[in-house]
């Protein structure tokens, strides 16, 4: 059984790699070919030059915000940008229901099987917790993308972790209205226990994890950090030049920059979670318990 949870957990940290690179390429096609060659520029700084334009492409926040526009609108309060918050917002649970079913098979097969309609049930806490918060959220993250573009390089890591800080107390707020005004007192101990300790994707038999509707929340904030994180760990390659030629024949970074940070960006997030899993394994050890 150990074995064979390793290996879904293996499997797991696959499919996020292939999910975000895909996640990337996707965007891609929302793109003006204006803004893909900012981006590229910005990649092949020292390799491509162009007047006016490369000047552009070294602020890279500056380019993630048109990045943004383009995929929500450049007006928040319209009918597109919700439509896809939401929709972001349910493809963000759904990864989360798939990484609890790795994580936790047995939680995950009992809901199913003694829940007679566990989509339904999960209707109301997902547009409490989730969906209306996140668009709330999306808001903020317009702003505070903006003012990166303005920014000098430790102001953006400051206001990157402000845009944290603020995801994390409008994500906490709707869990916690959530509990207070539907969950019994009984259940509400344990969210709040499993909220104080770690929101992990831990829960009771026969219920989903609550806490698996808090993190879409975050998701401007954990693609701002990827798109910068993996687009300057592309341009730092450019001093190995056979492999930065080799991966742009392979990628076409010209072309499809977004698509060329995707497979960065996608390994740097299995990365971080083959480290969670890590840690808790070791957590395990230190505090008696068998490793799984």
């Amino acid at each position: 059984m150990g074995g064979l949870l390793k290996f879904a957990e293996l499997a797991a940290s696959i499919a996020l790699w292939g999910m975000v690179w895909k996640f990337f390429e996707r965007v891609e096609t929302f793109l003006t070919e204006n803004t893909k060659l900012e981006i590229a520029l910005w990649l092949l700084h020292g390799e491509k030059k162009a007047q006016g334009l490369d000047s552009k492409a070294k602020n890279w926040p500056a380019t993630f915000a048109k990045i943004f526009d383009q995929v929500f609108g450049e007006k928040h309060l319209t009918w597109r940008c919700f439509r896809r918050s939401f929709l972001v917002s349910v493809c963000g649970v759904a990864l989360m229901f798939v990484l609890w079913g790795f994580s936790y098979p047995n939680q995950f097969v009992d809901y199913f099987r003694l829940n007679p309609h566990p989509v339904i049930e999960y209707i109301l806490p997902f547009l409490i917790v989730s969906a209306i918060p996140d668009y709330i959220s999306l808001l903020k993250s317009r702003a505070l993308i903006k003012v990166m573009g303005k920014a000098n390089s430790l102001s953006v890591a400051l206001l990157i972790l402000l845009d944290f800080a603020v995801a994390l107390s409008i994500a906490v707020g709707s869990y916690l209205l959530y509990d207070y005004r539907f969950i019994s007192p009984e259940h509400r101990v344990d969210d709040l226990r499993i909220l104080h300790e770690a929101p992990t994707l831990n829960s009771r038999q026969g219920m989903a994890p609550l806490s698996a509707i808090l993190y879409p929340a975050f998701f401007t904030t954990v693609w701002v950090t990827l798109y910068g994180i993996s687009g300057l760990l592309l341009r730092f390659t450019k001093r190995i030049g056979p492999w930065l030629s080799w991966f742009n024949r392979r990628f076409d970074i010209e072309k499809k920059p977004l698509g060329s940070i995707g497979p960065v960006a996608g390994a740097l997030v299995a990365a971080a979670y083959s480290a969670v899993l890590i840690l808790q394994w070791t957590y395990s050890r230190v505090n008696g318990h068998l490793p799984r």
